[in-house]
């Protein structure tokens, strides 16, 4: 996402001939303000001053120290800025308090509206948070991954959110189930969990201020807000490992503090995306299913639920729309390139499903096209196309691949046609 690989599509940073939501938004007459996460480039001309946000505050990069930020990883504006080093200090907190202060901004000329891209890093790891939200879930993990699967899938399924006929994919062969590891294993692992669950705690309560704010200033009503993950759950250590380290004393390093480093593993990952099989990276549905909620209280009833297929892409054309703002052909003598997605406005005011559904997906090598109720998905190394058909299998357990030849040979045709036109390259070639 950052790196340069030495190819238009794989240059690490936005190019020119795309336009951001702040981008359009603002040509619209909104104030724009991102709080957080950026992770789509550090090159001047990627950074989001120059991208279509009046003020920014946050992380250009993908992760860093919660308590603790390196210098220069933490931005103002356009410029790294310094954090306090007297143990106040938490990310979290510091991209609520932006996006707070934002909005009280926003009051003083009310009549122009405001988008703001509030994006935590919470839950990535390392897993740190503070000391009395950790508290809240300590011994809460005990029992460990494989009754915490069950559990939420249960759970899921009484509310109404899983289609009973979807079967729980297995645990993951890599993975130990909870009865093999020792006592200590166990409270380690479980403490893991904890700080993880303790990370996502911090961050309701900055929705929570958001939320209030937006009360307090009698807005609510008609703003609009989505709230959704960018993947499933992440089991990958990188530099962060889920096992005990100790200091350069041989001190044990306790799970949560500034100091640790720790990521929750395999394990919890595979938990956390009950009821899907495999991870962020792949294009499974453990990997890019996520939660998407939306509030809307002028026009949305609370408490629906709608299985309508959509993506990402979608909520551009979605702003758009409500906005009633321009989507531009081009943008200082360079074409822009069409909007990929559609808006979701049809389903958020009426809840009324889509004719059709047509996605595709590329990641690291990993590829994926969806059409309707079929999927056709791959993972790398391996490349070995797998369907399914997601209304009766959504959990992508049974391969129908040998069943479906005709299906799995017309969205292979589509995947290649949309990978070709959008320039996606061979993973093994762009590793080099």
């Amino acid at each position: 996402m950052t790196g340069d690989y030495g190819h238009p599509s794989y240059q690490g940073y936005l190019n020119d001939q795309c336009v951001t939501i702040a981008r359009v938004l603002r040509e619209a007459g909104y104030q724009t303000c991102a709080s957080g996460k950026w992770h789509v480039g550090d090159e001047e001309s990627a950074r989001p001053l120059q991208r279509g946000f009046d003020r920014y505050y946050g992380l250009l990069y993908g992760a860093c120290n919660y308590f603790k930020p390196g210098e220069g990883e933490i931005w103002s504006g356009d410029a790294p800025t310094s954090v306090p080093r007297d143990g106040s200090y938490y990310t979290t907190d510091a991209f609520t308090g932006h996006a707070v202060d934002f909005i009280d901004l926003t009051a003083q000329n009310p009549l122009q509206p405001f988008f703001l891209y509030l994006a935590y890093n919470a839950p990535h790891y390392p897993l740190q948070a503070w000391p009395e939200d950790i508290e809240k879930y300590r011994g809460q993990y005990l029992n460990g991954w494989d009754e915490l699967r069950e559990a939420r899938y249960q759970r899921l399924i009484d509310q109404g959110v899983l289609d009973p006929d979807w079967e729980l994919s297995p645990r993951d062969d890599r993975n130990r189930p909870w009865s093999a590891l020792t006592d200590q294993e166990k409270e380690w692992r479980a403490g893991l969990m904890a700080v993880y669950a303790a990370m996502v705690d911090r961050m309701d309560q900055g929705i929570g201020r958001v939320l209030d704010q937006l009360d307090d200033l009698g807005i609510a009503d008609n703003s609009l807000i989505f709230f959704l993950s960018d993947n499933g759950a992440c089991p990958y250590p990188n530099m962060w490992g889920d096992q005990p380290r100790t200091d350069e004393q041989g001190n044990l390093i306790p799970i949560g503090g500034p100091d640790a480093v720790y990521a929750y593993g395999w394990e919890w990952a595979n938990a956390g995306n009950t009821p899907f099989r495999k991870y962020k990276r792949y294009t499974h549905e453990g990997g890019i299913a996520t939660p998407f909620i939306v509030r809307w209280p002028a026009i949305i009833e609370p408490g629906g639920l709608t299985d309508t297929v959509g993506h990402i892409i979608d909520i551009m054309p979605t702003c758009v729309e409500v906005a009633g703002a321009g989507y531009p052909g081009s943008r200082q003598g360079t074409e822009i390139l069409p909007m990929e997605g559609s808006s979701l406005t049809p389903i958020l005011q009426h809840n009324s499903d889509r004719p059709d559904v047509l996605y595709c997906w590329e990641h690291q090598g990993h590829r994926g096209v969806r059409q309707n109720r079929w999927k056709l998905v791959s993972s790398y190394p391996e490349d070995t196309w797998e369907l399914y058909d997601m209304e009766a299998d959504r959990t992508e357990v049974h391969n129908l691949i040998d069943e479906e030849p005709e299906k799995s040979n017309e969205l292979e045709n589509i995947y290649q046609q949309w990978a070709e036109r959008i320039g996606v390259l061979p993973w093994s070639e762009i590793r080099g």
